[in-house]
């Protein structure tokens, strides 16, 4: 897991008290959940933007709302999302109220009066005599948090969804030694316990049907073994993910935020699959 958070910070002000006192909010909050912050300040809109060039991974942007030139924190808001199409959360904070910030917003993307639509990737508030300062920021990081928490949810699933399978087959395979091993147990299951090689000659649909089952629960296991060590990075075409590492070549295996959804579809299809094979009732 990742320690290290890269955060690039667009602030006028660099030298004002109450923007110390943000930078330490936020350095806190992460610090309590374990995190370093590693801040990449930028005074002017140019500079901010030219970050978004560099090759070094950031984690989320946090912007001042209204800057000393003709650009606002929604400007640059634009600028994030136009490069390399950045999906990264972006947290705006301003001395005007919170009304006043939503009617900027509703303007600036020319938004119906009384809008019906979510935020997102990004969030503002404002900081002008407002008590919960520390409590929106740490909501907004909550939530950026929780968004790269996916994709270790989705290898805990993995996990989970492999050691619910083999629990069952070890019941439905009693005559099997305890300690053989998961991925040679599925074999023999579909080998010896249901006869795969007469049923391919006796009845070819039905062949193919459990042959892909057996196929894509084998690549189940082989994920499951693969991930249970990984490294965390950002890529910019496919942004964050984790790899398996494994000292055998060809073993490795990758989860990125871009396929996220169609990874997690595609364990639960074969999930389902295996289930309704062992007659597992979900």
């Amino acid at each position: 897991m990742r320690k290290n958070i890269n955060i690039v910070w667009l602030e006028d002000d660099l030298k004002a008290g109450a923007h110390k006192k943000r930078v330490n909010v936020v350095e806190n909050i992460l610090k309590e959940k374990g995190y370093i912050s590693n801040f990449i300040f930028k005074k002017t809109f140019d500079e901010a933007k030219q970050a978004l060039e560099e090759d070094n991974r950031i984690d989320f942007f946090i912007s001042d709302f209204n800057l000393e030139q003709d650009e606002t924190g929604l400007t640059y808001l634009d600028e994030i999302r136009k490069s390399r199409g950045y999906k990264q959360f972006v947290i705006l904070y301003s001395n005007k109220s919170n009304s006043d910030l939503k009617k900027d917003v509703i303007d600036y993307f020319k938004l119906p009066a009384t809008p019906n639509f979510t935020f997102s990737n990004f969030t503002f508030f404002s900081v002008s005599g407002n008590r919960l300062i520390e409590q929106n920021f740490k909501d907004a990081i909550e939530v950026i948090l929780c968004r790269w928490d996916e994709l270790n949810a989705l290898r805990g699933q993995y996990m989970y969804e492999n050691a619910e399978l083999e629990y069952h087959l070890r019941k439905l395979c009693t005559e099997y030694p305890t300690d053989k091993p998961y991925k040679e147990l599925v074999k023999s299951y579909f080998f010896k316990k249901l006869n795969l090689s007469n049923i391919q000659r006796s009845n070819p649909s039905c062949y193919d049907k459990l042959k892909k089952i057996k196929d894509n629960w084998l690549i189940l296991v082989d994920r499951r073994n693969a991930l249970a060590h990984v490294i965390e990075d950002y890529d910019s075409n496919s942004g964050y993910y984790i790899k398996s590492i494994s000292e055998k070549q060809g073993d490795s295996f990758t989860i990125s935020e871009s396929n996220l959804d169609e990874e997690r579809c595609n364990l639960l299809e074969v999930v389902d699959m295996v289930k309704k094979l062992l007659k597992i009732k979900s």
